[in-house]
């Protein structure tokens, strides 16, 4: 029984220290998460009332490695994750192109940011699977 309320206190120690961070994690900025995060970089932006915060994180299972985006409301909301064929430049670039999509709508609501995200990551892994089919038949238009 004392074990399980040491990590409940140890839990709910982590989650109130996460929640700080994340009130002061600066938007639209690119930050470094402490060692041992789930993910290695995120970013907050605000579309209107709607912060979102997107995650990324190395993929390493495969080889070569890819990218996890993780996109969430807020600081411990719904959320959403989707795989880039390629590096954090690569997820950053679909990010920032969502974002710079996403403010010119009015109303913007997570499906809006989730649907982009999914168009983008799927055009994008298509190039990159083709690229590499093309490439490995030395067939280049």
């Amino acid at each position: 029984m004392g074990d399980q309320m040491e990590d409940r206190k140890k839990y709910a120690a982590a989650l109130l220290e996460a929640s700080e961070r994340y009130d002061k994690l600066p938007e639209d900025v690119w930050a470094k998460t402490p060692q041992g995060w789930w993910i290695d970089e995120e970013l907050k932006h605000s579309f209107g009332d709607l912060t979102v915060t997107f995650g990324l994180m190395p993929d390493t299972f495969y080889d070569p490695p890819k990218t996890i985006i993780n996109c969430y409301r807020g600081f411990n909301g719904i959320a959403s994750q989707f795989d880039v064929e390629g590096n954090f430049d690569a997820a950053k670039n679909l990010v920032d192109d969502t974002i710079k999509y996403c403010d010119q709508k009015q109303n913007v609501a997570m499906t809006d940011i989730w649907e982009r995200l999914t168009r983008l990551t799927q055009s994008y892994n298509y190039s990159q699977k083709m690229e590499e089919e093309m490439g490995a038949n030395g067939k280049y238009f």
